[in-house]
Order: structure tokens, then sequence, then C-alpha cells
């Protein structure tokens, strides 16, 4: 089973709330890594639109709050 399966049929709204539940659950165990997700935004930019980057940037600074 694909990891993204479940996750297909929901809303923005939803994939933001689980997000944070994820990040949160990685912050308490000590897995998070905050330089890991500004990597990701390093190598994707150059392929992602404007809205993109924007949409990107917003989530990670949402995650890093």
């Amino acid at each position: 089973m694909n990891f993204f399966d479940g996750y297909e049929n929901k809303s923005e709204q939803q994939l933001n709330e689980e997000l944070k539940s994820m990040v949160a659950r990685m912050k308490a165990e000590g897995t998070f890594d905050a330089g890991a997700l500004e990597r990701a935004y390093e190598v994707a930019y150059p392929f992602l639109n404007e809205d993109q980057r924007r949409k990107m940037r917003s989530i990670i600074d949402m995650v890093n709050e």
C-alpha cells in the first residue's frame, strides 16, 4: 500500500490538520528536522510555479511554528 493512498480524497484543510498532527508527534519524539524541509524547498523551488512556491513556503512556516 502506497503511503499516499489514504490521503487522495481528503480536503486541503484535512491534509493540513493531518500534517500538523504528524509534525507535533515528530517534535514530541525529537525526530522533526526543520532543516530537511528547507533543503527540500530549495531543491523543489526551481520546478515550482509561483503559487506552488507560496503554498509550500506557507506549509513549511506553519509546521515550524
